[in-house]
């Protein structure tokens, strides 16, 4: 079942007025596109990358943005288009590298399986490189907003007033609602504490300080360097995941069902989207996880 990301806007029909002629939200609207496709035709050229951007909605199967290869992915009706194009294309700019995540998180999993002397079954792997290279896409995007607002100032404020101001409290609400208070899925309460959401969870809050400090200490950085700062919390998150893997093979980190986990389900309504470790997510509106086919790497050589 498809399901909606952030709250979406809703179509003022019929779009021409009584006197025939566009109405100013429609108006509006088309030249809100129409920014978001000359953004990326200029990064097309800055980059000299063959991006593209493809806006649409359920039907298109386009109901969360995200970026994979060099596809941008909006959904049309998304209440700030605008900052969701942006925030895809800092990918691109801030050289977030699909195929250098994987490496990475793939030599974590093998130093804990050194360290413990036992190999994942292939399941259990599988299930923990999708669940540490979506971890990182959380600490990451904290880094390419970091950035891009850095570069645009005004963009900047946009974006903390967009995802820190009103994402994030609408997902505490909603998260707090169906835990109790007591947050005890990894993902929900690593994302609202990046969010800078004051959140509690008997279950992961021995981390929360180094989560916090962690999504601190990438912002600015280049992409290789934001993996060096965050190695050891991801080394000592994907040894708890994977006990919880060993014991509890049907275990997700989002809690509840493991096969289409929703953090909009379970947050505010979540948007549908590729997972990792094929492309890069726009995570801080909550997305289900869709395993993409022969997908493209994020970055070109």
């Amino acid at each position: 079942m498809k399901r909606p990301n952030a709250p979406r806007t809703k179509w003022d029909w019929p779009p021409i007025d009584k006197d025939g002629k566009f109405k100013a939200t429609y108006l509006a609207y088309l030249e809100d596109v129409q920014v978001c496709y000359d953004l990326v035709e200029i990064a097309k050229g800055v980059l000299n990358r063959p991006l593209f951007l493809k806006m649409g909605g359920q039907r298109d199967g386009i109901t969360g943005a995200y970026t994979q290869g060099y596809g941008i992915y909006i959904p049309k009706m998304h209440p700030q288009r605008r900052i969701s194009t942006k925030h895809e294309l800092a990918h691109h700019y801030y050289d977030s590298d699909a195929s250098l995540r994987l490496s990475f998180v793939t030599a974590v999993l093998v130093d804990i399986e050194k360290a413990s002397g036992k190999l994942f079954g292939s399941g259990v792997r599988d299930a923990l490189i999708g669940d540490m290279c979506f971890f990182v896409n959380v600490l990451d995007d904290i880094r390419v907003n970091s950035l891009w607002g850095l570069l645009y100032p005004g963009d900047g404020d946009d974006m903390h007033a967009w995802y820190f101001c009103e994402v994030g409290p609408q997902m505490k609400a909603s998260a707090e609602e169906k835990y109790e208070g007591d947050i005890s899925a990894l993902f929900p309460y690593a994302i609202l504490l990046c969010l800078k959401q004051d959140v509690e969870s008997t279950r992961w809050g021995r981390f929360k300080d180094d989560i916090i400090q962690c999504a601190e200490n990438v912002r600015y950085k280049t992409f290789p360097a934001s993996l060096l700062l965050m190695r050891r919390l991801v080394l000592r998150v994907a040894e708890e995941l994977s006990k919880d893997q060993q014991d509890e093979p049907d275990k997700s980190a989002w809690g509840g069902d493991p096969v289409a986990p929703s953090l909009v389900g379970a947050l505010s309504g979540a948007m549908k989207a590729p997972s990792p470790p094929s492309s890069f997510v726009n995570d801080n509106g909550g997305f289900d996880f869709k395993r993409p086919a022969d997908p493209q790497p994020l970055t070109s050589s």
